[in-house]
């Protein structure tokens, strides 16, 4: 499992795209309240064996369809990634 730290370290797409499913689940976690994400939510995460270079790559369709999460949290979830896509 990944030691990333969150708090201190910077979130860069290059970064999460060395992400197990573990770290995937710990950042979902450390972001749950962010974005309004419950436990059953995250776990579909893990479900899905949702690694880091498929986390940036879904959108919101996919989480919706795909692991049946709410619409809120497929949005948020969604823009950040989209969101890092941009920055690299």
């Amino acid at each position: 499992m990944s030691t990333f730290n969150f708090t201190t370290n910077i979130l860069t797409f290059e970064t999460i795209q060395g992400w197990e499913v573990e770290t995937v689940e710990a950042f979902l976690k450390f972001k749950q309240k962010d974005f309004s994400l419950s436990d059953a939510e995250i776990q579909k995460f893990v479900d899905g064996s949702v690694n880091g270079p498929m986390l940036l790559e879904v959108n919101r369709d996919d989480l919706i369809s795909l692991l049946g999460l709410r619409l809120g949290p497929a949005l948020n979830v969604s823009a950040f990634a989209e969101n890092l896509k941009n920055q690299r």
